[in-house]
């Protein structure tokens, strides 16, 4: 039981963009998804899914020690932004 779709196109033709939105649009609404990228790993692709979709004031910024990467994650307050990352 399920379905599912393969986005092709140019680069930069808002692919990802596009499975992002029909992602996070499918997880409101109280669907399962699944998405996969061939470029990004996973903890990449799912910081910058909650960084598209999460309005700024529900963001905090953590900073990796080790990496000294910048890590997005949802406040306390942010019920519709902490949805999309469960």
């Amino acid at each position: 039981d399920g379905d599912y779709a393969i986005l092709t196109g140019e680069n930069g033709s808002g692919k990802s963009t596009l499975a992002n939105q029909l992602l996070v649009q499918g997880i409101l609404l109280g669907y399962r998804g699944y998405i996969f990228s061939g470029e990004l790993p996973n903890n990449q692709l799912s910081r910058w899914i909650i960084k598209q979709f999460c309005n700024e004031k529900d963001l905090y910024k953590k900073t990796d020690s080790y990496t000294e990467k910048i890590e997005y994650y949802p406040t306390k307050d942010a019920s519709e932004c902490r949805a999309i990352v469960k």
